[in-house]
């Protein structure tokens, strides 16, 4: 036989342009597979899978072992449209850096889009769609016919295969491929391309048949559901984008409905159970916090101007710690410092009595708030100063004045953020502040604008439910004045102020704010008694039944 001696190598190819050879992800076509909208079966594409690797003449006893080449695991992509297979050859072989000899009789075109495989795959595929067959020997591949094969090694082909390739609408193409190939024979080949959603199944034509079968029938499974989430606790709006994190690329949809507080979520089977699982996580039920303040000032007497000596004075109380000091801005007192502490409720009758002690004490309110885990409460206990500010407007022919009343928070002043965790703790993000009108300034429209003073400190503590937290350290001054007058007398005008005297004098009161954070679910009725919420009464009563042995089961 003559054979044409044409040889494809890496160090004699010289440099040519492939037209229409680029990197793309194309939905993969054949030549031998029909054109959209024709009819009828296709005719089964048959190579040599197993050819020998080698011919030293023109028949041999039996087909060679093959020999791998390491060029062939080399990845490319390809986008050809009907370019000659001899150029496609040629490339390949440059590509993988081995030599390519093609029969006398190998000719035809290439239509072939895929990107990112093997060129070993690249030359399996280019084989079956062309009906040729290719033997390695050494670094060498010897391209041929299926019929040069067959008239050179006689017989029947040890293996016949054909190419198939499945397009899937939902399932992903690497989870099949990874199943499949389970399903594929030894010498069967899969391969896919996950952009495209695309596989192609090279294996003999009952393998191939029950691979397309098994393909098809997950792409069923995986079809797209939709179902509608209504939300019983949180907010669709704060869901939805942690409901987009856990949908599939390119397939899954949320949309939300506001009046309903539902989300609509089209996805996956399989993913479906995985949003579920998120939407559970975040849709829970709202916890509260019960926050029972009681805000006192203490008159300090002339030995405590300085503030009360807190860790000192706690000493005399068992499970009464001071936790920290930390400066407040502006410094109130001498020390400039706010103290926390923390004790167990019910020690709380012993605290106010140690500081009945050092001064005269006065409860300057006592309330009750419910607040959200995760948002903020406020409690000011003072006035709202109001002041009247001016705007002119200048026309060509007249100004125009407007007033605008505006008011300001002036006295004691608490904001808490508490945040539960799931150990029964509550964290506080704390910030006290005492504001006081200290003089005014009078604009040149005549209006009275408030000077405030204003001493506030910001912290984060950690306590458990049902523990007091007392916040002290934060020091104003008031001006006391005493009228000392005889009776009757006094009154008498102009001849009384003999008889009467004033006493004016400055005293130094410390503020303190007790505060005793109760988790609640938010169903629980909140209640106000003497010592605290009703649950917080429920609980020491039933560690008290518990220490004395009579608890009920």
């Amino acid at each position: 036989m003559e054979m044409r001696n044409t040889i494809f190598s890496r160090r004699t190819v010289v440099s040519f342009a492939l037209a229409g050879l680029v990197t793309a992800s194309l939905p993969l076509t054949s030549e031998s597979e029909p054109a959209p909208g024709e009819t009828g079966a296709q005719p089964a594409i048959k190579v040599l899978t197993n050819p020998p690797a080698g011919a030293e003449s023109q028949r041999l006893a039996g087909p060679p072992k093959p020999a791998p080449l390491p060029g062939l695991s080399k990845k490319i992509s390809l986008d050809l449209r009907q370019m000659d297979t001899l150029a496609v050859l040629k490339f390949l072989a440059e590509q993988g850096d081995f030599n390519i000899v093609p029969g006398k009789n190998v000719g035809g075109r290439v239509t072939l889009a895929v990107k990112d495989i093997t060129i070993q795959d690249a030359l399996d595929i280019i084989a079956l769609t062309n009906e040729l067959a290719y033997v390695v020997q050494s670094r060498v591949i010897h391209v041929m016919t299926e019929a040069d094969y067959q008239r050179l090694f006689g017989g029947v082909f040890a293996d016949q295969r054909e190419v198939k390739t499945v397009y899937l609408q939902y399932a992903d193409a690497t989870a099949v491929a990874t199943v499949l190939g389970n399903v594929k024979s030894a010498v069967g080949r899969i391969v896919a391309d996950p952009q495209t959603r695309t596989i192609i199944l090279i294996d003999v034509p009952e393998k191939v048949g029950q691979m397309v079968a098994a393909a098809e029938g997950m792409d069923r499974a995986a079809q797209l559901q939709t179902h509608a989430f209504e939300l019983r606790y949180g907010k669709a709006a704060d869901i939805k984008p942690e409901v987009e994190k856990a949908l599939t690329p390119k397939l899954g949809a949320v949309r939300l409905d506001k009046r309903t507080n539902t989300l609509v979520v089209t996805d996956l089977a399989p993913q479906m159970q995985e949003i579920r699982r998120v939407i559970s996580a975040f849709d829970r039920k709202t916890r509260e916090v019960v926050i029972q303040a009681r805000i006192m000032e203490v008159r300090l007497s002339d030995q405590l101007q300085v503030g009360v000596d807190w860790e000192a004075l706690f000493k005399t109380v068992v499970d009464v710690h001071v936790t920290q000091f930390f400066p407040i801005v502006p410094p109130p007192s001498a020390s400039g410092k706010l103290i926390l502490g923390t004790f167990a409720s019910d020690k709380f009758r012993a605290v106010l009595e140690l500081l009945q002690s050092v001064g005269k004490t006065n409860i300057l309110s006592t309330p009750q708030i419910a607040v959200v885990e995760n948002e903020e409460a406020k409690i000011l206990v003072g006035t709202r100063e109001a002041y009247v500010t001016s705007a002119v407007t200048q026309t060509t022919s007249a100004s125009t004045t407007a007033e605008q009343v505006t008011f300001i928070d002036v006295g004691l002043q608490l904001k808490v953020l508490p945040t539960i965790n799931e150990e029964g703790f509550v964290s506080m993000k704390i910030k006290p502040e005492v504001s006081s009108v200290s003089r005014s300034l009078t604009t040149a429209a005549g209006n009275s604008i408030p000077i405030v003073d204003t001493s506030s400190a910001e912290t984060t503590v950690m306590v458990k439910d049902g523990t007091t937290l007392v916040i002290a350290g934060l020091m104003k001054d008031e001006k006391i004045g005493a009228e000392k007058k005889l009776p009757v007398l006094g009154d008498i005008p102009f001849l009384g102020a003999l008889f009467r005297s004033r006493d004016d004098r400055r005293a130094k009161t410390e503020l303190i704010f007790f505060l005793t954070p109760t988790i609640i679910s938010g169903v629980e009725s909140v209640g106000v008694t003497g010592t605290g919420t009703r649950k917080q009464e429920e609980k020491q009563e039933e560690k008290k039944e518990e220490k004395d042995g009579t608890k009920e089961e």
